[in-house]
C-alpha cells in the first residue's frame, strides 16, 4: 500500500551559511577566513589605512599567561574527532557529537552549558544529547568537555580510580580553601584528619584543570578582545575591536574590469564574484551589528560585572535571545569564542552567563532547579520517598523540562541518597 506524505524542510543559502559562520568567528578565524577569500575573489579588497586596536591582554587578569594552553581549535578537534570512530553510533549521533566538539572551549577544554540548554541550542532530542555528551565527556583527555573545574577535576580522578565520596566533597566544596591552605577548615567541615586532607589535595594536585593543557607545546597565550568596555568623560561606552580584515570592502574596479571583458564566460565569472562579494561586506555587518548589540545588552544587564568586576548576574542566552530579538542559536554564535576588555581584564563573554535549564520557553537556573528539587525531597513521604523518576514526574506537572538523569545527577551534586536509601 503505498503512502505519500508531504513535508517540507528548510533550507538555507551559501550566503546564510557564510553570515552564521562569520557571526560564530572570534578576530582571529575572521582574518584567516577573509585572507582565504581575498585570494579568491579579485572583487574584495583591504581598506588603505589598518584600523588602530589595542594591543592583545591576558586572558584573565591576575593570572599567568602559561596557565591558558597554547592549543589552536583545529588541533583540539580533530583530536576528538578521532575518537568517534571507536564508537557504534548512528549517523545522527555522529552528528550531534560533531557539533558538541565544535562548542568546546579551545582554551580551557570545558563545555559550560548543561544537556538541557544544549539539546535546546543544537534542535536534538535531549536522550540523544545526553548520550553524545556522556561519550565525549569519556573521551581523551580526560576531563574534556567538563562543566567547569570541579567536574574536571572529578572526572580526571574517577578516570584514575581515585574517586571517593569525601574526595569528591573535597573538589565540588572546598577548591577556594585548597587554594588558601586552610586545611584544618576542611577538616573541619568533612569531620575527617589533617592528614587525610593533605593526602586527598595531592591527588588533587596531581590533576590537570585545564584538560587540553597536556596536549599543548606551552608558551604565552594572548587573545585580542572582541568588544572593549570604557568610562569616559560623558559615561561608559562600548566599542568593538576593529582589524582590517573586519572592514573588508567592494573593489571600485567591478565596473573596469566588466568593461574590459569580451568572453561571456568572463563576465558570468565577474557576476558571480560581485555577489560572494556582496554577500561577504553583508555578513560582516552583520556580524558587528551583532556583536555591538550583545555589547550594548550586557552592559546595561551586567553592569556591576563589567564595571565594578563584581560576579556576574542572572543571566541566560535565552533571556538575551528574547531581548535582542534573535534565535538562542543566535545569540550562542555570537557569544562563542568572543572577549570582552574591561577596566578589570579580559574575560570570555560566556562569564557574563550562567548555565540554564528550561521550564516551559522561560529559562531557569540549574540552583533553582536544585533548591526545588531539595524541597520536594524534604517534604516527601518518608516511608515511601519519591524515585528520581517520580521526581521528574513532579518537576514536570511545574513546567520543568528534566530528564530523570538530570535529576540522579543534581540530586548527587546535593549529597542526597537514592530514594532505596533514604527509606
Amino acid at each position: 500500500m503505498l503512502h505519500q506524505e508531504l513535508k517540507t524542510r528548510q533550507t538555507i543559502s551559501a550566503a546564510q551559511q557564510q553570515a552564521l559562520y562569520l557571526l560564530a568567528c572570534n578576530l582571529e578565524q575572521l582574518q584567516q577566513y577573509v585572507q582565504e577569500e581575498l585570494l579568491q575573489n579579485p572583487l574584495l579588497e583591504l581598506p588603505e589605512t589598518l584600523h588602530h586596536h589595542l594591543p592583545a591582554a591576558p586572558y584573565l587578569p591576575g593570572a599567568p599567561a602559561e596557565d591558558i594552553p597554547d592549543l589552536s581549535a583545529d588541533r583540539l578537534r580533530e583530536h576528538l574527532l578521532a575518537q568517534i570512530p571507536y564508537h557504534k553510533l548512528q549517523q545522527a549521533e555522529i552528528h550531534i557529537l560533531k557539533r558538541l566538539v565544535d562548542m568546546v572551549d579551545r582554551h580551557t577544554g570545558y563545555l559550560p552549558e548543561g544537556a538541557p540548554e544544549l539539546s535546546d541550542l543544537l534542535g536534538c532530542p535531549l536522550p540523544a544529547l545526553e548520550r553524545c555528551l556522556a561519550l565525549l565527556r569519556g573521551m581523551e583527555p580526560a576531563g574534556i568537555a567538563a562543566q567547569d573545574s570541579a567536574a574536571c577535576l572529578c572526572a580526571q580522578l574517577q578516570a584514575r580510580g581515585q574517586l571517593s565520596p569525601m574526595l569528591e566533597r573535597v573538589v565540588r566544596e572546598h577548591l577556594a580553601d585548597i587554594a588558601a591552605g586552610r586545611l584544618q577548615r576542611i577538616a573541619d567541615a568533612l569531620k575527617i584528619s589533617v592528614a587525610q586532607v593533605r593526602r586527598a589535595v595531592e591527588q588533587i594536585r596531581a590533576c590537570e584543570p585545564y584538560p587540553v593543557r597536556g596536549m599543548s607545546g606551552g608558551g604565552s597565550v594572548y587573545v585580542v578582545p572582541d568588544i572593549v568596555f570604557y568610562e569616559d568623560e560623558s559615561g561608559w561606552q562600548v566599542a568593538l575591536q576593529h582589524t582590517a580584515y573586519s572592514r573588508v570592502r567592494l573593489s571600485a574596479l567591478y565596473t573596469e574590469y566588466r568593461a574590459d571583458m569580451q568572453e561571456q564566460a568572463d563576465k558570468t565569472y565577474l557576476s558571480q564574484a560581485y555577489l560572494r562579494a556582496q554577500a561577504m561586506v553583508r555578513a560582516l555587518a552583520l556580524r558587528e551589528n551583532s556583536l555591538l548589540r550583545m555589547a550594548e545588552l550586557l552592559l546595561k544587564r551586567q553592569f556591576a560585572c563589567i564595571a565594578q568586576g563584581e560576579s556576574p548576574g542572572a543571566l541566560l542566552l535565552g533571556d538575551a535571545a528574547q531581548e535582542l530579538g534573535l534565535h538562542i542559536s543566535t545569540v550562542s554564535r555570537i557569544v562563542k569564542d568572543k572577549y570582552m576588555q574591561t577596566p578589570h581584564g579580559v574575560y570570555p563573554l560566556r562569564h557574563c552567563f550562567c548555565g540554564a535549564l528550561h521550564k516551559s520557553e522561560a529559562g531557569f537556573s540549574s540552583a533553582q532547579l536544585r533548591g526545588r528539587m531539595a524541597q520536594l525531597i524534604a517534604a516527601e513521604n518518608k516511608a515511601r520517598p519519591l524515585s528520581d523518576m517520580r521526581i521528574a514526574s513532579l518537576l514536570a506537572a511545574e513546567g520543568w523540562q528534566v530528564s530523570r538523569r538530570t535529576i540522579a545527577k543534581y540530586r548527587a551534586a546535593l549529597h542526597i541518597p537514592n530514594s532505596t536509601r533514604r527509606k
